[in-house]
């Protein structure tokens, strides 16, 4: 192991069990509350987007914990991941504001997807090879802020009802 390696070990060591609890809660959230969103596919792409930013620290500490210590490997998976369900969520997106069927609320789910693609490709830059092990620092703390980028996509997607329903849609000013 390097030397820098060691300090971090304790920390991808509490990440990880802390990233798949906070996944599991959320996904466990997510089926209690289908109907907020399960209706409209840009907030299902939202949810699997908050999903994928949750579980990319737990994908970086246990490819970090794996013997041999490859998390240059997680940080490749998690951003290639996390740039995809990016991905997604932008055709999703775009194929709403064509069909004029977007809220103003589902502006800040694209929010949310712009931020996740710049965190992404920080963990995918951070993760490529001949990169110092200084980098480490950045996984860190990347990892720690996809943590808070899920709960609250995932809270954002949560929030309002879905725009068939009637109170969501009397809310939005289109009800009778």
């Amino acid at each position: 192991m390097k030397p820098e390696w060691k300090d971090w070990k304790d920390f991808f060591t509490a990440v990880a069990p802390i990233s798949g609890t906070i996944l599991a809660l959320l996904f466990v959230a997510f089926q209690v509350n289908a109907l907020r969103w399960g209706k409209v596919p840009l907030r299902q792409a939202g949810a699997a987007r908050s999903l994928v930013e949750t579980s990319a620290p737990l994908i970086i500490g246990l490819c970090a914990l794996y013997p041999g210590g490859r998390w240059t490997l997680g940080g490749k998976v998690a951003g290639c991941m996390g740039l995809g369900s990016v991905l997604v969520f932008l055709i999703f997106y775009l194929r709403s504001v064509m069909g004029k069927t977007i809220t103003p609320y589902d502006h800040w789910l694209a929010c949310g997807a712009v931020t996740t693609a710049g965190f992404s490709s920080a963990m995918l830059y951070s993760s490529l090879p001949n990169i110092d092990d200084s980098d480490l620092r950045r996984i860190g703390w990347i990892c720690i802020w996809e943590l808070v980028l899920g709960v609250v996509g995932a809270w954002v997607v949560l929030a309002v009802k879905a725009p068939d329903d009637e109170a969501a849609k009397a809310a939005l000013g289109e009800g009778e």
